[in-house]
């Protein structure tokens, strides 16, 4: 899931946001308003800081339809067909 940081324009509206793999790499901005994760984004994308890839709902969903994750987990399936997260 992803952290954001969110841009805003001189109204204070906001038009663009900042992803970030985890809080850690978030904490960087400039632009940080403290904790803002678990938040879904649409597509993956890098993170803004350290490059790692941030999964978005449609890579998310492609995974789960092919049986490489569980859909009520984040985690790959590990043998025996569980994701790490369940053991």
């Amino acid at each position: 899931m992803a952290h954001l940081t969110f841009i805003e324009d001189k109204d204070g509206d906001v038009v663009d946001q900042e992803v970030y793999c985890s809080d850690y790499c978030a904490r960087t901005s400039k632009l940080y308003n403290g904790w803002n994760g678990c938040a879904e984004i649409t597509t993956s994308e890098p993170c803004a800081k350290c490059g790692e890839m941030v999964t978005g709902l449609d890579e998310y969903w492609h995974l789960v339809s092919r049986g490489a994750l569980d859909c009520l987990d984040l985690g790959p399936k590990q043998e025996g067909g569980t994701s790490a997260a369940r053991r």
